[in-house]
Parts: C-alpha cells; structure tokens; sequence
C-alpha cells in the first residue's frame, strides 16, 4: 500500500542511468523505473544495455514493459548510428507506461512520479510520451520524439473533423490580421471619399433608374471611389458587378435607398476585410446624403441575392442604439448643513 503520491528515488536508479556493465559504451539504452509497495520509492525494475543502434535495442525495452504493471522507462536517444540526428547524450525519452486495466492508484503513482525524474534528473533533457499498448512503442516513435512535425505530419493525424475545423482557424486568424485593429474607447473607423462618389450618390438621389458602384481603391484601400451604372431595378445590376472584387452597391428600391455589401465567392481576404470594416462608415455617408429618406443593408454574395424583397429590412436609424437615460435634475433649496456639519437621516 503506497502512503504517499510523492515516491522518493532510490540511489540505484541514478547509478543505472550512469552506467550499466556490458553496454558498448557502459551507458544504458534504458532504465525501467518502477514503484516500490514495501519502501514507497522508485527502484529499478530493469536495464537495457546501449548497443551502438537505438533501432536494435527496442524489443529489449518492451519486453521490459508488463502487462499490467504500469512504470516509467528511461530511454537514451544519441546512439552511433545516428537513429535520432538531432539526439545528444543528454536527450532522453520518459515513457509513461499505462496498460489498459492496471492498477489505478498505481497509475497515479508513475504520473506524479515523472516530475520526481525530471527534477532528480536536471541536467538531462527528457521528451515525454505516455503509451498504452507495446505496440505503440517503436524506433519511428522514438526517432521522431525531437522532430517538430509539419502542417501535413499534424494533419495526417487528424480527423476530417478536425481539419475543417483547423482550416477554419488558419483563415479566420488570417483574416483577423488583415483587417485594420480598433482600439475601445475609440470611434468607428471613417473612410475618405474621392468626388467622383459624392457626385455618383447625388446623382442616384436625385436621378432615378441609376445605381453607384463603390470600390475601395489607394494603396490601403481605404478611399471610397464611386461610378454610375444604369439600372431600374436590382436585378438589372446583376450583369454589372464584378465577378471577384467586393464593392458596396447603393440603389434606390422604392421609397428606401439600399446599401449593399458585395462579396462575392472566391475575393480576396484583404478587400473583403476592408469592406466589412468600413461599411459602417459608408452608411453614415449614405444617410447624411440621403436626408429624411430610409435606408436599409444588405450583405451579398451571389447575383441571385438581388432581390426587391431587400427594401423590406428594417431601416437603419441613430434611435437603434440605447441612449442613456436623462440624470435627474437636483432639487434646489431645502435644508442645508452649516459648515463643517452634515444632514442627518430624514431631514
């Protein structure tokens, strides 16, 4: 019965790790280290002698591993025929040994114990593994314990779940850096115009059967350029966007003026980025401009999405936000306390 979670290490071990007699260079390929019922410590439960081929050595190191005996083994990775390039004498392996059905308390024990080992054990360099099964215990394991594995290693390993879920964080992080950062506290990002907008947005007001195409042009893209393009109705534009560059789309539908973010399938990350973040700023514009008359959004994508049903969204307006309620004017006059006094409760 083990008292304790905090096993100590018997001196044997750390005269094992040192050196065994009848290895090639009197250094071990491996120690088992295994918890001690009767002295509540970690002995030696077995050493395998280094040849100079760490490939060769490992059916020694798992005939030592029993079946339902759960330990830690201390695997030596440099050896002469250079199965681990990178290994130097201080590079080792801590296996943690858990066979399916041992026991739990001593499962426990050999997790715990494996900070024991790296603690006694500084100046050595440990890469840990934790297995289950002899099988899994291979010179292809032990060969890439010091290889940083690459995006096609990792996705290899993973479900067809997981690497759907791993794409969707690769664009999502891309996407984040790409889009201009927002400090809080600060206003909403306002976007420059050049004239060729304010007269096209004029135009549409005043001039039916017209549509503006807003691009964003400059070097950061973030300058409003706007053209005129003729149509009576929103399935008449639907010729006339283009195929991969987001833009905004203003077009009267009736009584309301619609602003409508286009991105479609297949744009680039950065203008789709760029038109995302400033279509808050274009909406001011579009309401400044357009006065007493309503205005709705939209986010496209396809041609199809070119609906007059549109102009039934609700319209934008300042009310949508929550205003903060009116403070209460203070009463003038009553009672106040002289000089250095203060109000008592009812008065």
């Amino acid at each position: 019965m083990f008292l304790s979670a905090c096993l100590k290490l018997e001196p044997a071990v750390r005269e094992a790790v040192q050196g065994t007699a009848g290895a090639a260079d009197g250094k071990p390929r491996a120690v088992k280290v295994a918890p001690d019922s009767g002295k509540e410590a970690l002995q030696v439960g077995g050493v395998v002698p280094a040849s100079p081929s760490l490939r060769n050595d490992v059916p020694a190191v798992v005939e030592l591993l029993a079946a339902a005996e759960p330990c830690l083994m201390l695997v030596r990775l440099a050896d002469d025929a250079g199965t681990v390039p990178q290994a130097s004498d201080a590079d080792w392996a801590l296996i943690g040994w858990n066979p399916d059905g041992a026991n739990a308390k001593k499962k426990m024990l050999c997790s715990s114990s494996q900070r024991t080992i790296t603690e006694e054990f500084s100046e050595m360099k440990f890469t840990t593994v934790n297995v289950t099964e002899q099988a899994e215990v291979t010179a292809e394991l032990l060969a890439g314990l010091l290889t940083t594995p690459t995006q096609q290693d990792r996705e290899n390993m993973m479900t067809e779940g997981e690497k759907e879920l791993e794409a969707v964080k690769r664009q999502f992080n891309k996407e984040k850096q790409l889009a201009p950062q927002q400090l809080p506290g600060l206003v909403q990002l306002q976007i420059s115009t050049q004239p060729d907008w304010d007269e096209a947005l004029q135009a549409v007001i005043s001039t039916p059967g017209k549509a503006v195409f807003g691009k964003l042009v400059g070097e950061k893209l973030e300058t409003l350029s706007g053209s005129l393009l003729d149509a009576a109705t929103l399935q008449e534009l639907r010729g006339q966007l283009p195929e991969t560059t987001p833009c905004y789309v203003i077009a009267p539908v009736g009584e309301v003026l619609l602003v409508a973010t286009w991105l479609p399938d297949g744009s680039s990350v950065k203008p789709r980025m760029k038109c995302s973040t400033f279509k808050s700023s274009v909406v001011d514009l579009v309401k400044k401009a357009a006065g007493s008359r309503s205005v709705v959004t939209a986010q496209l994508s396809d041609k199809d999405d070119l609906v007059e049903e549109l102009a039934k969204a609700k319209p934008v307006s300042t009310e949508d936000k929550p205003r903060m309620a009116a403070a209460e004017p203070k009463k003038i006059g009553g009672f106040k306390p002289p000089p250095g006094g203060f109000k008592l409760p009812g008065m």
